[in-house]
C-alpha cells in the first residue's frame, strides 16, 4: 500500500501529528478545547525537541 505522500518525499525532518478524530463526537469536542490544545502543543514541542536533540547527538556521533 501507498503510504504518505509527504513523508516519502521530505528532504528534512518532518513531524506529522494525529490528535483525534473529527468524525468521533467525544474526541472533537477534546480537540475544540483550549486547555487540551494547550497539552497537545506542550507534548508535541517536547517531543520533536527531544528527538531533534537526540538527532544531533547522534549526527555528532556522540553517545545518546
Amino acid at each position: 500500500s501507498k503510504g504518505v505522500y509527504l513523508m516519502e518525499h521530505i528532504r528534512c525532518v518532518g513531524v506529522l501529528v494525529e490528535c483525534g478524530f473529527l468524525s468521533n463526537p467525544t474526541e472533537e469536542a477534546k480537540l475544540r478545547d483550549p486547555d487540551h490544545q494547550k497539552k497537545l502543543c506542550c507534548v508535541i514541542a517536547a517531543e520533536t525537541a527531544a528527538f531533534l536533540k537526540e538527532k544531533q547527538t547522534l549526527d555528532r556521533g556522540e553517545q545518546a
